[in-house]
């Protein structure tokens, strides 16, 4: 008889491995959407990120060259200009108000778009829209061309600010040939990881 025992393999049963693999999918079930949504929230931060300081580059040497923005937009990797209307050109779905949509716009090479980069403003509001992604965002930012700091006064209970779903940043001041975020949103697109 130890001659035939010491030939059975010792193995799991059906039912140890049904459970086994039922445990390891609900593991996978729980675990891989938060995993990808982590990598979406990577991807779009790092092209919000490179979206920002290419902006940041053209409103700088914008300002230094005394041009436009619209001027310098050949710095970026474009793949759609729309130079009337974003809106209307198909540069942004974005119509939750505001002028900036209904100015010039570019659609980048990332995804992202950019609009209201209106050609004469002292101070322009700039919309940085990622639209490529799932949840669609968008984040406003403030350029300004002129002399001295501005202070932008929607900060201080202005009305023609109303029509922007935002949390404003406090003490907002811009400087020429800078950008700056006016919500804390962006501002959290910004922060390192």
């Amino acid at each position: 008889m130890s001659a035939l025992n010491s030939s059975v393999k010792k193995a799991f049963t059906l039912t140890e491995l049904l459970v086994s693999l039922t445990v390891l999918g609900l593991i996978a079930t729980l675990t891989l959407p938060h995993l990808f949504a982590s990598f979406d929230r990577a991807k779009k931060r790092a092209v919000f990120k490179e979206t920002y300081q290419a902006l940041a580059e053209a409103v700088h040497t914008a300002t230094m060259e005394g041009e436009t923005v619209w001027t310098v937009i050949n710095k970026f990797n474009v793949s759609k200009i729309c130079e009337t209307n974003a809106l209307t050109q198909g540069c942004t779905q974005y119509s939750a108000g505001g002028v900036e949509a209904t100015e010039p716009g570019v659609v980048l090479a990332t995804g992202a778009t950019m609009f209201g980069l209106n050609h004469n403003r002292t101070m322009n509001g700039i919309m940085i829209g990622l639209e490529a992604f799932p949840r669609k965002e968008y984040f406003y930012i403030m350029s300004y061309k002129g002399e001295g700091t501005w202070i932008p006064d929607f900060l201080n209970g202005s009305s023609a600010f109303t029509g922007y779903p935002l949390a404003p940043v406090p003490n907002l001041t811009v400087r020429p040939g800078e950008i700056k975020c006016v919500e804390q949103a962006c501002l959290d697109m910004l922060k390192k990881d």
